[in-house]
């Protein structure tokens, strides 16, 4: 029987795809690198050719957990027959492929195990983060190009600005108006808040879908090696 995670091409696509948005609006934002909050590029004081090589090992991580999870944990179709807690708690943690059991060292199956999941986040997580923060980028580059902040008053608990548009093509558009002056205001909240919180709702998701994944894949292994086990007796 074939395993069913035949589409391994589509989340790299995506990847690929944030990957390009992220960086081109980085460019349109801050062409200097100015204002980039890359770590790599605040701490290092990197340029364009050092950004490319930090997303390209970060690319490369990501695609190799990726096939990593995919190629070596292959998920097949539940099969119908029910199984114990007992098949459970005896599976351990042999995580198999092709065969069962598997006679490995622990520490290799806690090894194999976390790859395994860092291969079905890190992915998904990257292309979450990447489209978020190619939104503020396109946003950033809008504030700089269209509009002139001037500070007002100096009160640190209230600052002050009269903020002027500079032929805007927004100022027929009133909620795109709205919304790229509002995030000139709240960018820092959003992205020390309001991302939190996403990642809070984004994050359990992705671990019930693979904890459903993987019941899945554990199911007809140990349905194989039970049916296995019933013939040799």
């Amino acid at each position: 029987m074939k395993p069913t995670n035949n589409n391994t091409y589509v989340l790299p696509a995506i990847l690929i795809i944030s990957i390009v948005t992220d960086l081109a609006s980085t460019y349109y934002s801050t062409p200097d690198l100015k204002n980039e909050a890359n770590w790599f590029v605040v701490n290092f004081h990197l340029k364009w050719s050092g950004l490319f090589l930090v997303v390209f090992l970060s690319w490369c991580l990501d695609i190799s957990l990726y096939y990593y999870h995919c190629t070596q944990f292959k998920y097949f179709p539940a099969r119908k027959k029910l199984l114990t807690f007992r098949d459970y708690c005896n599976f351990h943690l042999n995580y198999c492929t092709d065969s069962f059991p598997v006679n490995k060292s622990y520490l290799v199956d806690i090894l194999r195990v976390f790859a395994n999941g860092l291969g079905f986040f890190s992915i998904r997580l990257s292309i979450f983060l990447k489209f978020f923060f190619t939104f503020g980028n396109i946003l950033n580059g809008w504030i700089v190009k269209y509009y002139n902040f001037d500070l007002v008053s100096k009160n640190s608990l209230h600052k002050k600005f009269i903020v002027t548009s500079v032929n805007s093509p927004f100022e027929n558009n009133s909620i795109l108006e709205k919304l790229t002056i509002w995030w000139a205001f709240n960018e820092q909240e959003v992205e020390s808040v309001w991302l939190n919180f996403m990642l809070i709702l984004f994050v359990p998701i992705l671990i019930l879908t693979f904890i459903k994944k993987e019941k899945k894949r554990i199911d007809y292994t140990l349905s194989v090696g039970l049916d296995l086990h019933s013939e040799l007796n």
